[in-house]
């Protein structure tokens, strides 16, 4: 059977001649369904269907294995949180617990309390960002903006 891409060529030069008046209409149908179009067809709409799933399928289980990775991150930070507080606690800045070496350690971290009073030269400059969802209900509703245009996509819709 030939591929899709020897089809769509085959297709194209069939549609030439429909359009010149060389073949008739039912010709053109019987020659496309003669050269197994529609199986072709067929194959690849249930190809696409099985990724679509597979892919469905890897997003759930990728969000599955972040949740665990959130729930063993949190794990983690409330043992470390509840081993500080003990050795916080019982004055202890070292220990040696089997192969393990333990030890309270500080650090300073910055912690913004309002930011409103921050002076400027510590602030981030960003780029702005072109809001698209404004431009384009604009432009839906007949509005012209310089530098924008709707640009017509054209896709496949499998039922």
């Amino acid at each position: 059977m030939a591929t899709l891409f020897e089809l769509t060529s085959a297709a194209a030069n069939l549609y030439e001649l429909l359009t010149s008046g060389e073949i008739d209409e039912q010709t053109f149908n019987d020659t496309l369904e003669a050269m197994g179009a529609g199986e072709k067809i067929e194959s690849y709409c249930k190809v696409i269907r099985q990724l679509e799933a597979d892919a469905e399928m890897y997003k759930a289980e990728k969000d599955r294995l972040y949740k665990k990775q959130q729930a063993t991150d949190n794990a983690i930070t409330r043992m470390k949180n509840a081993l500080s507080e003990f050795m916080r606690i019982t004055d202890t800045k070292k220990c040696k617990a089997g192969v393990f070496n333990v030890a309270l350690s500080e650090s300073k971290a910055v912690n913004i309390t309002d930011e409103k009073v921050i002076p400027a030269r510590f602030l981030v400059e960003q780029a702005p960002k072109i809001d698209k969802a404004a431009i384009r209900a604009e432009l839906m509703a007949g509005e012209e903006i310089a530098g924008a245009e709707l640009k017509l996509n054209t896709g496949v819709r499998i039922k």
